[in-house]
């Protein structure tokens, strides 16, 4: 009972020596232990150690697709008794544990922890390659292949691979073309959780994210830090060709391609090539506008949505001579036609 009774009180009397964990039962704090100790169970199927043999148990579960514990309210099935617990506490939408900077709450203490260090700024996990430091583990794993390459989940459907079983998972959904986050207020659908999250927002108003040197705000913290280069020197990855300079490794990647001249995203209607996939598919709208609005050439079958490039393209056909552009009507389309040769 007096064991019990510190659930109630929050009595914490185990201490750690090594950092400020501290634990009501001295098997908890036995186990934080190996928080701090070497990953001794590995994995004989994969690059996985863990630092408990009931982990290395759980991770063994997911190879053999073993689900021994399922949900009464649903079709969810787990490795892990306390996933499944979670997974209840979400049906009845219990979430105990709250944030004492905003209305954030969850069932779960490490999301919690973790949540806080967006107000505080923690990072306690760095990189020993460069100055990158995360919130927590996993971002930082995620990081470090970056640095080494490693892609160790392939997909069974493509070529593609990923670095996390997560990453993969989501990744799969675009084969099956599964949506399976929907916001309760619009049509809204998308594979990742965070993003439906910070699509809410559009609804609400919310802005948490705020720079600390004037009044801009905004609703993914990745927005916020491109917007803090403006206050300081630009980023870190340079280019070597020229003074550009930018706060991420993929931006730097897509400007190099304005040196070397490589379009590697191609349009498969027309002969267009864009440095970036976001670049193809405002191209691609253009191709769409062509439905409603098109201006085409009196000499062969060319068709555009912009008077310019209409004008452009019949210059290829004659060198000289006056040309009148008659505006489409709604729906349908222009022609250009020659009325007289200089």
């Amino acid at each position: 009972m007096k064991l019990h009774m510190r659930v109630h009180s929050g009595e914490r009397p185990y201490a750690c020596h090594l950092c400020d964990y501290r634990a009501s039962w001295s098997s908890l704090l036995k186990r934080h232990m190996t928080v701090h100790g070497d990953k001794m169970y590995a994995c004989p199927l994969c690059n996985y150690r863990g630092r408990l043999r009931s982990q290395l148990k759980q991770h063994m579960a997911g190879h053999a697709d073993i689900k021994p514990y399922g949900c009464e309210l649903c079709s969810y099935r787990t490795s892990c008794s306390q996933e499944l617990k979670y997974h209840v506490m979400g049906h009845r939408d219990e979430k105990p544990l709250a944030c004492q900077f905003c209305d954030y709450r969850t069932a779960r203490s490490a999301h919690l922890k973790r949540h806080v260090r967006v107000h505080t700024g923690e990072k306690p996990h760095a990189c020993h390659v460069c100055e990158y430091r995360a919130t927590n583990a996993g971002l930082l794993k995620r990081h470090l292949t970056t640095h080494t390459g490693q892609k160790l989940f392939p997909c069974d459907q493509c070529d593609y691979r990923a670095a996390a079983p997560e990453t993969l998972r989501r990744h799969r959904m675009k084969h099956t073309g599964e949506t399976p986050h929907m916001c309760d207020q619009c049509e809204y659908k998308t594979l990742d959780p965070a993003h439906l999250k910070r699509h809410a927002m559009t609804h609400t108003g919310e802005k948490p994210f705020m720079c600390d040197q004037c009044d801009f705000k905004s609703v993914a913290a990745a927005t916020l830090k491109l917007h803090k280069v403006r206050h300081g020197d630009g980023g870190k990855f340079r280019c070597q060709q020229c003074p550009y300079r930018s706060p991420r490794l993929t931006h730097l990647k897509q400007h190099l391609m304005t040196h070397s001249g490589m379009r590697p995203f191609a349009c498969d209607l027309c002969e267009y090539r864009a440095i970036s996939a976001s670049t193809l598919r405002k191209h691609k709208a253009k191709h769409a506008e062509l439905d409603d609005r098109s201006y085409s050439c009196s000499f062969c079958d060319f068709v555009t949505a912009h008077l310019t490039l209409l004008k452009q393209h019949v210059g290829t056909h004659t060198s000289g001579g006056v040309h009148t552009f008659l505006a489409a009507p709604e729906g349908g389309s222009a022609n250009a036609k020659q009325e007289a040769g200089s």
